[in-house]
């Protein structure tokens, strides 16, 4: 059994349709998710989430040394990293981190970051579609 690590969405009700991959996940592998401060009490909640790293973050800046103490404590415990935000400072905590495999979406020149990039289905027109196919 794998254990993987989610870095969730800043937003609450992306925060709830996450649960989704969170399931899907869950079947095969232990989930933690790594997410900003005020969502920790929806992850908490979740089924399936075994452990919740929060991380307190100031909107808008780029903190690099509060991730480079994430990345620090979370090294070595984690064989695959989902990104679900295309941005790029949400790339960089598993890639300081080593963790192998790093899944996600283009976006946001974070091409050296994300080592198991995914294209969006056109299909999957719902954000929780998009979100599960990661």
């Amino acid at each position: 059994m794998a254990k993987v690590l989610i870095i969730a969405p800043q937003w609450m009700g992306d925060a709830v349709m996450t649960h989704s991959l969170i399931q899907l996940v869950a079947k095969k592998n232990t989930v933690d998710v790594l997410c900003v401060s005020w969502l920790e009490p929806i992850y908490q909640r979740m089924q399936n989430v075994d452990n919740v790293i929060t991380l307190p973050l100031q909107h808008g800046k780029l903190q690099l040394k509060l991730y480079w103490q994430i990345a620090k404590k979370i090294k070595n415990q984690y064989d695959q990293c989902i990104v679900i935000p295309r941005k790029l400072k949400s790339a960089i905590i598993p890639w300081l981190a080593g963790i192998p495999k790093r899944t996600g979406y283009f976006g946001e020149s974070r091409y050296w970051f994300i080592n198991d990039r995914i294209t969006a289905d056109p299909r999957h027109t719902l954000w929780v579609q998009k979100v599960c196919a990661l």
